[in-house]
């Protein structure tokens, strides 16, 4: 009876005093970072002045803020969770943004292409079929530049 005792011991203890692996930092994914609006339109009209939005992205984390004419961020709709979500059977490209929040959870489906340092997204309205391809008249076409977070080198 204390030989099984004493063995779940020595391996409790040998395992708690087993080196620590190191984190392995991941490689940014291409839509993380900071990205301010450059052209906004909805319906094909041009409603970029109406939408000052910097987005801030962390993996499915989707944090969007208004940038003032001082240069400062404040919260777009702090009552709203926003979340980027790249399907998993989906295409390259494919991305869906989900805005829940007020009682109800909306699902944009949509396409997103990086690059360099331009992001476009365009996405359907809720529950439509993804758009086959981003243009500036798709339903909600956003066109980003990616820019540095204060303090960021």
């Amino acid at each position: 009876m204390t030989r099984p005792l004493f063995a779940l011991l020595v391996s409790v203890v040998a395992a708690a005093a087993a080196p620590v692996p190191k984190s392995v930092k991941v490689k940014d994914a291409p839509l993380d970072g900071r990205w301010e609006i450059v052209e906004m339109r909805f319906g094909g009209q041009d409603i970029t002045a109406l939408n000052p939005w910097v987005w801030d992205i962390d993996g499915e984390k989707l944090t969007i803020s208004n940038r003032h004419k001082d240069g400062t961020l404040m919260p777009n709709d702090p009552t709203t969770a926003t979340t980027l979500v790249r399907p998993e059977k989906g295409e390259a490209g494919e991305l869906d943004y989900l805005r829940a929040g007020a009682g109800s959870n909306l699902l944009f489906k949509g396409r997103a292409k990086v690059d360099g340092d331009e992001l476009v997204v365009g996405f359907a309205d809720p529950d439509k079929p993804r758009p086959t391809e981003v243009t500036t008249s798709t339903t909600y076409y956003h066109r980003f530049k990616r820019v540095k977070k204060e303090g960021e080198k």
